[in-house]
């Protein structure tokens, strides 16, 4: 059987300021960014939850965004094992051409 070498996703969760947590996927070991094309290890969703919360409406909220985190971590997991077998990616094509040629084109050219 032939060792792992797949990142491993993991859902975790940051303190930050109102009593609040920041929910970000942690990559080990670390993956290339495809846009910075640096190494990278975290990727914040921009997803809050409440650290206690107090009433069932706060309790609720917590269990919908963490339902919306966990489908994204798992895609994120699917995605990097479709890339480390050479799978391909359904949701890769669905990345915007144009995007990332005017984004490229700035970078070289700021005429």
């Amino acid at each position: 059987m032939l060792p792992s070498t797949c990142s491993k996703v993991s859902l975790r969760q940051r303190p930050i300021k109102n009593d609040r947590l920041s929910l970000y996927l942690d990559y080990y070991p670390a993956i290339r960014n495809p846009r910075t094309m640096k190494m990278s290890r975290r990727e914040y969703l921009g997803f809050y939850i409440f650290a206690n919360p107090r009433n069932k409406y706060q309790r609720e909220y917590n269990d919908s965004i963490l339902m919306r985190a966990e489908i994204i971590r798992c895609r994120r997991q699917e995605a990097v094992i479709n890339n480390e077998f050479g799978f391909l990616d359904r949701e890769q094509p669905k990345a915007d051409f144009l995007l990332y040629f005017e984004e490229k084109a700035k970078k070289h050219y700021d005429k």
